[in-house]
């Protein structure tokens, strides 16, 4: 599970880049002056702080759809139809089940 504060500090990051950038912008509408490497270095700090969110987002996401521990050695039956061929791996065959019910 990704640190909360690793998710809370890329949320300040983004906010503080988004307000910057929207300032800036205004204050470049206002005086009609446009520093355009100024507003992509803080176009890039947000589109970065967005990502960052993201992929924290999809991996607590993916680690909450483990098995939980102790179900781990307990032999568990599951119906379901096999939906592809069998592919070799370095850890042995894999095949997509597809789970009924």
């Amino acid at each position: 599970m990704p640190n909360r504060y690793i998710i809370g500090g890329a949320i300040i990051v983004s906010l503080i880049a988004f307000v910057l950038l929207i300032l800036r912008l205004r204050i470049n509408l206002v005086i009609k002056i446009f520093h355009l490497p100024v507003n992509i270095a803080l176009g890039c700090i947000f589109a970065l702080s967005v990502g960052a969110i993201w992929s924290s987002y999809l991996t607590y996401e993916r680690l909450t759809n483990i098995l939980p521990e102790e179900l781990e050695g307990v032999e568990l039956f599951v119906d379901g139809v096999i939906d592809g061929l069998p592919q070799d791996t370095a850890e042995g065959r894999r095949f997509t089940l597809t789970v009924i019910g």
